[in-house]
Order: C-alpha cells, then structure tokens, then sequence
C-alpha cells in the first residue's frame, strides 16, 4: 500500500470527513489559523429586534453570520433574503421560509448582480463580520442601492508556525490565507484547495503552483477536488 499523504487543513473538518479522507489514503492534519466570536449582544441586539420587525431585504454570505443574527430572534422576521450557497444558504433556511430566498450563488461576485436584477431592492441589510468582502456593497452602491452593513460578529487571527512540509493545503477564507502566510509558506509545487474563488485568489499570491477552486462552495467539494486530484490515471 502507497503511503498516505499529509494534508494541512486550515479549517477543523468534521469527523466523517477526516474519516472518509483517511479510507482514501489522506491524513489531514486540522490547525485552525482564524476563529470567529459574536459581538456582545449589547452592541447588536437592538438593532436586530427593531430588524425584525420590517419587511426588509437581507443579505448572508457566512454562516457565522447567520448564527450570530438568528439567536438574537425569538420570532421569525418578516425578511427577503439574497445568500451565498452552500452551508450559508443551508443555514438560513433553518430560519426563513424558501420563498423568503430570492436568490443565492457561489461567490458573491455571482450573487451582485442577481440582487440587482431586483429592481425592487432599493436598501439591502447586510450582516456580516468586521472583515468582510466589499464586491457586492461595491455593486450595489455603484448602481444607486444603499446598503447597510450590519456587523454581528469578529474574526481573530491565530498565525503559527507549522513545522511540517505537506503534500497540499486547504483554505477556506481569505482571512486565513493571510494569517497562515505570516509565519509560513507553501511547498513548491504542492497543489492548494479553496473553498471559492476570493479565497483562491488570495492563496495565488502566495504560490506558483496549482489553485483549485470548489465550483461549489462546502467542506464536501473541497475534499472531492483534492481526492480528484491525487486519483491514479
């Protein structure tokens, strides 16, 4: 039996999937280089319950963000809502009837112009993290929509040194691109996984060698490109 491979993970993944990589020759060592914390609810609170109460246009892109603005709730908002797919979109719709989603896309470069086909959506409620992508508030301030960010929670950066050499990496946000990157670089030539394009983005100015880009944004398509990757032809 060939000898397994050794995967830097930024991001702790599931068990099942740690398992299902180890059955397919992969040994993932998980070192998370960022985490994220809710803002006190004081800060955020009262803005969200006076929200709640408006038929309002929203927009999600993290699951971070969904969390942290739903538990504040104790009623389901009246809201229309524009999301990133994958786990963010799996995550609101614990939360908004279907027909409360009105769009959702891989990236948000996708989703901008989606929003703006609604010709309806004259403000649009964005809650986010402190660090956050600014392509869609661009897109919409650009087209005369006003958007209103609403930050719910924060991002901390853990850089570390690794100590290791692995045969590829995987990323999962830009803000952990540039945390890994202070302190370490990535091997010539071994291949780097992303869970988009933003992220993919920044991870190429870090290295020469392949970038492989999740066509869908989830945990599950990263590892698939990987095991795709290294599959014997």
């Amino acid at each position: 039996m060939e000898n397994k491979r050794n995967i830097l993970s930024t991001r702790v993944l599931a068990p099942h999937l740690l398992q299902m990589a180890e059955a397919k020759g992969f040994t993932i060592d998980c070192i998370p280089f960022i985490s994220t914390r809710p803002l006190p609810e004081a800060e955020v609170s009262k803005t969200i319950q006076d929200l709640a109460h408006r038929e309002i246009y929203v927009l999600f892109t993290s699951v971070q963000a969904v969390q942290a603005t739903f538990k504040l709730l104790n009623q389901q908002p009246r809201w229309k809502a524009f999301v990133l797919s994958g786990a963010t979109k799996t995550e609101v719709e614990k939360y908004l009837p279907e027909n409360a989603l009105l769009a959702h896309a891989i990236d948000a470069k996708n989703l901008a112009p989606l929003i703006l086909e609604h010709s309806s959506v004259k403000q649009l409620y964005f809650f986010c993290g402190k660090q956050h992508s600014t392509v869609i508030p661009q897109a919409l301030i650009h087209h005369g929509r006003k958007i209103t960010e609403c930050i719910v929670y924060e991002t901390i950066v853990h850089p570390q040194k690794i100590q290791q050499d692995y045969d590829a990496y995987l990323f999962f946000s830009p803000t952990a691109v540039k945390s890994f990157a202070q302190d370490n670089s990535i091997k010539a030539h071994a291949p780097v996984f992303t869970i988009g394009n933003t992220t993919g983005n920044a991870v190429q100015q870090l290295t020469t060698g392949p970038v492989i880009k999740a066509g869908f944004p989830s945990e599950e398509q990263v590892l698939q490109n990987l095991f795709d990757f290294f599959k014997p032809h």
